[in-house]
């Protein structure tokens, strides 16, 4: 394709960004109850943050609900505006920068495309799919770090595909890559991808070791710094990042729906949203204050020893991520929730069974490595998923922009290769597609019997 061709399809690509940016925002602050999620599910974010900013006060629930990385974040933006005088504003502020993160991020996955396709064309199909998923309508009205989180992940996953790495480069995306780790913990597994992927670019790099290293160091001084503040704030009792991943253990593993603490800290109560659709799940009480994460790691433990068969169902879980419940929940379904949501859900299923197809093409493309690292991203965060025990639909959101981006390209090396594999490609649609509408059901089905229904 001629080289002069790219502006115009940058200009189109921008087009696409901006309407999409516009129309969620008319969505999102006429169509659905987006104040909601500060005044219940994210209230601990919203009102500690006010808290850590006005009174420097400390609660229990600042550090013991919610790993605090994201309250801080919000104090220290609300402590912008306070300044500048916009205070008042805090909440649609901060639903328009989700929005705005979110549409420069689908900008990337535009470039990723662009860079790993033939056509152009598809690099903005895949932009408008993506700048118009309907999991970012929904999840940019909440107050979540998820939307802070799953941006970088992004912007990071651009960097490592599209640039040459270097020194200022290696330290940014170690610095960003510790802020999505100290937002969302469950990141963990991505930073080990990340790193693999630095030293084998350092391969080919004159700083050789030098880059990971700055990476090393780049990743580790949001979480530290996190880690301190978390150990300051709360005397001593949280050592980590956050106080729910050994709570989340056993309430995947050991299929509790509700636990609640009954300490000397007081009487609280957790329950995952990956458990609001279980409801044989029971609650589960116990005298340990929430920050205690290897109490309920060993419990979560104990817990697969009594029922090893666990370990299989959660494989049949996974149908959770693309046709579960979205949440945390606004006061009410947003307008056309239940029409858009069902269709948006099939259709990225559907794009993810055709992922499989390529494999037809790899061994005839040129740019493997690129291709391979994306798919390991998507790899590792299912098997994060498993070890948490509880996917939900609301994770699927960290790594929805790869989804779109492979199987554009797997369509765009297709329409390429069609006549080479003709009869296999009409092979795996049939026996994928056919079955399509199946799946779900089935996994549904079998998940029911093995949880003795």
């Amino acid at each position: 394709m001629n080289s002069n061709s790219y502006p115009r399809y940058n200009l189109i690509a921008w087009s696409i960004i901006a309407a999409a940016f516009l129309i969620k925002l008319f969505y999102i602050f006429h169509c659905t109850s987006f104040d909601s999620s500060v005044r219940f599910d994210m209230s601990f974010y919203w009102n500690g943050a006010f808290e850590k900013l006005w009174t420097q006060a400390i609660a229990y629930k600042q550090y013991a609900i919610f790993p605090p990385f994201y309250m801080y974040f919000l104090a220290g933006f609300f402590g912008v505006l306070n300044v500048l005088g916009c205070i008042a504003y805090a909440l649609p502020l901060v639903i328009f920068f989700n929005v705005l993160l979110y549409s420069l991020s689908s900008y990337i996955v535009y470039l990723i495309v662009r860079k790993l396709s033939f056509r152009p064309f598809i690099a903005l199909v895949a932009l408008a799919f993506y700048a118009f998923s309907y999991t970012g309508f929904y999840m940019n009205a909440l107050v979540l770090p998820d939307n802070l989180a799953s941006v970088l992940l992004v912007f990071i996953t651009g960097v490592f595909v599209l640039a040459e790495m270097n020194l200022f480069l290696a330290a940014l995306v170690g610095v960003l890559l510790g802020v999505a780790l100290a937002a969302k913990p469950f990141f963990v597994l991505f930073s080990i991808v990340f790193l693999f992927k630095m030293i084998t670019l350092s391969y080919h790099s004159p700083h050789r070791w030098v880059l990971p290293v700055i990476f090393i160091v780049g990743l580790m001084i949001v979480p530290l710094w996190t880690i301190g503040e978390n150990y300051h704030m709360s005397n001593g009792r949280l050592s980590g990042l956050g106080f729910n991943g050994g709570v989340n253990f056993l309430e995947g593993w050991g299929e509790v729906g509700k636990i609640d603490s009954q300490s000397h800290d007081g009487n609280y109560w957790v329950r995952s949203s990956g458990s609001w659709d279980e409801p044989t799940w029971k609650t589960a009480v116990f005298k340990e204050p929430f920050y205690h994460q290897g109490y309920y790691y060993r419990q979560g433990l104990s817990a697969i020893k009594k029922n090893p068969s666990v370990l299989y169902k959660k494989i049949f879980w996974f149908g959770k991520l693309f046709f579960g419940s979205l949440n945390p929940t606004l006061f009410k379904s947003p307008d056309g929730y239940n029409t858009i949501m069902p269709w948006f859900e099939r259709t990225l299923w559907g794009m993810f069974l055709s992922l499989g197809l390529l494999y037809l093409f790899f061994i005839r493309y040129v740019d493997k490595e690129r291709v391979a690292f994306l798919y390991s991203l998507l790899g590792v965060f299912f098997i994060s998923i498993y070890l948490l025990g509880m996917p939900e639909r609301r994770y699927l959101y960290y790594i929805e922009f790869l989804i779109p981006i492979l199987f554009f390209i797997t369509v765009d090396w297709g329409i390429s290769l069609y006549r080479i594999y003709k009869k296999e490609i009409w092979l795996y649609v049939f026996c994928v597609f056919s079955l399509l509408m199946c799946v779900p059901k089935a996994l549904c089905a079998v998940g029911h019997f093995l949880n003795g229904g």
